[in-house]
Order: structure tokens, then sequence, then C-alpha cells
């Protein structure tokens, strides 16, 4: 019934994130995929679409990249039934996602659509755009490009401190690592 549904979903889904929080990757991807169908029956998408961004951020980190791809597949269906900021957040975890399996090219393209959109929809100053430029920042990075790398860790830092009052460390360390090239 749907009662035990509600129980069994909100128990699966909070043994995903303790693993993920304990960093047993392979666990949460195990019980986020238990979690799923119940979660896909509740008809709330937002919460659904971030959701599978989560279990494909798992699985990616458990070396399951054919999941994590599929995944992302299932979400880009989803996209149209999706509030502008849960689309947002779809473009930056992908972008992350794509670090992960060392694409960085596509990384860059994904993320350079997703600044386009997050700053078209959302506004300039929206967090979001401050983990894409971190992200694209660290992108270029990986691919040897320290200029244009700079150029998008200082945009990911000034938006952090407008949002923040201060910068992330990691963005800090990356800034002062490609200063140094």
């Amino acid at each position: 019934n749907a009662a035990n549904d509600e129980t069994r979903e909100f128990i699966y889904e909070n043994i995903m994130f303790l693993h993920a929080n304990l960093e047993e990757h392979g666990e949460a991807a195990k019980y986020a995929e238990k979690t799923a169908p119940y979660l896909k029956n509740m008809k709330d998408e937002n919460y659904y679409v971030r959701f599978l961004v989560n279990w494909a951020i798992e699985c990616q980190k458990a070396n399951q990249e054919q999941k994590s791809d599929s995944i992302f597949r299932e979400i880009e269906s989803l996209l149209d039934e999706v509030s502008n900021e849960t689309k947002a957040a779809v473009y930056s975890n992908r972008g992350f996602v794509l670090i992960l399996q060392k694409k960085y090219s596509e990384c860059i393209n994904v993320l350079s659509k997703g600044v386009v959109f997050a700053e078209t929809e959302l506004g300039n100053g929206n967090i979001l755009l401050s983990t894409m430029y971190h992200n694209m920042g660290r992108a270029y990075m990986l691919l040897e490009d320290y200029k244009t790398a700079l150029e998008n860790l200082n945009k990911s830092k000034n938006l952090q401190i407008q949002e923040n009052c201060e910068a992330m460390p990691r963005t800090l360390q990356y800034i002062k690592e490609c200063e140094g090239k």
C-alpha cells in the first residue's frame, strides 16, 4: 500500500545517503536503484530528477559509467517537466560527472550551455553559475588551458564571494595552481 511504499522509499533513500556520506558509492548506487521506482510514482518531477542526478553521481563514483550515462539519458527525457532551477542543476552535475569520466571537452560543452541557460533563465547571481564556472575552470585546467581555466575560476570565485562573502578553498587552490603555470 501507499504508506508502506513511502516508508520503504524513506528508508532506502536515507540508507543511500548514508552510504554516499561514507563514500561507499557502490552501496549508495544499489540503494538508489531501490529508491527510484517509489520516487517516480510520487509525481514530484523536480525531486525525482534531482534524486536521479545523485544516483548518477554515485554510479560514476562506483565506476559504473554506463549506468551513470543511462540515468542521465532518463533525466534528459524528463527535463521538459521540471523547473529551470532543476534544469540548471542537471547541467551543473552532468558537467561534474563528465570531469569524473575524464571527458573534459564534453564537460566544457555541457557547462557552456548550462551557463547560458542559467544566466538567461535564472539571472546572473545564481549559485549554480559559480559551480558551473568552477567545474569548467577545472576541465580547462585538466586540458592544460590555464588562461581560460583562470578566467572561469575567477568568475566562479567572484560569484561565490557575491553569494557567500567568501570563495571556496578549492577554487582558490585551483586559481593559485593556474597562476603558477
